[in-house]
């Protein structure tokens, strides 16, 4: 599978270094932190087979090749996996162009370290509806002002973004989840870090890009954080 036309492929960004989470990682990445008696990511790829979400690329910077030993010494009967590893840390976005291989006219885009169950299929039916070029998955997160937030006008149409700030607010935050079309992941720079938050949405749209969001989750959890893994993990083993 090389950028199937047509097709649908899902991108998992799993190369941070996980620098927050070291106190109990042991410089493991986060993708192969334990949740319920198994790693985190085996954990996403189980949620994208149940949905038949069957092509899936793995952005591999941070712990690569423990990552791919793990996948290759567990495989699932599905999702099919194909890895992509950054030749140095180029951010969220930069990950992305350096999977450009594998793009397609539907590209399913996660971070690998959001615990966040989700339908995909009316997901891809409001990306198609909106003829959007990026649709982002909202969900509700417990503590708000860890989070950017999404500002939409009452047809799901992006406004703006807001920074994170310390300042509590109600409503539904980003998710990490994007459904881009090839033509808006080719706006990443094929040089320099580029982050997906900061930079490519931001870009999108002040450059014109039709930019839609939608609530997509009931619950939330970020475990890039060890109060956050913690939790997650403690409430996998009740």
């Amino acid at each position: 599978m090389k950028g199937a036309r047509g097709a649908l492929v899902t991108f998992i960004l799993a190369g941070g270094a996980g620098t927050r989470l070291r106190s109990v990682s042991a410089d493991r990445p986060k993708a192969l932190m334990p949740v319920g008696g198994e790693p985190f990511l085996q954990r996403l790829l189980k949620q994208l087979a149940r949905q038949q979400l069957d092509d899936v690329v793995l952005c591999l910077g941070y712990g690569a090749e423990a990552i791919i030993a793990y996948c290759e010494a567990h495989p699932l009967p599905s999702p099919r996996l194909y890895f992509s590893v950054e030749a140095e840390p180029r951010g969220t976005a930069g990950a992305l162009r350096e999977a450009e291989n594998y793009w397609s006219d539907f590209n399913l885009i996660l971070n690998g370290d959001t615990e966040c169950p989700f339908a995909f299929q009316p997901f891809y039916e409001y990306h198609r509806t909106k003829c959007a070029d990026l649709s982002i998955g909202l969900a509700p997160a417990a503590d708000s002002t860890r989070f950017g937030r999404v500002v939409t006008g009452a047809d799901g149409r992006v406004e703006t973004f807001l920074e994170k700030n310390s300042v509590p607010h109600d409503g539904f935050v980003n998710a990490g989840m994007y459904l881009s079309n090839r033509r808006s992941l080719d706006e990443i720079p094929r040089r320099g870090a580029y982050s997906v938050e900061r930079d490519w949405l931001p870009g999108l749209l002040r450059s014109g890009f039709a930019l839609y969001a939608l609530p997509m989750a009931e619950s939330f959890v970020d475990i890039g954080t060890p109060e956050d893994y913690w939790r997650l993990a403690n409430r996998e083993v009740k």
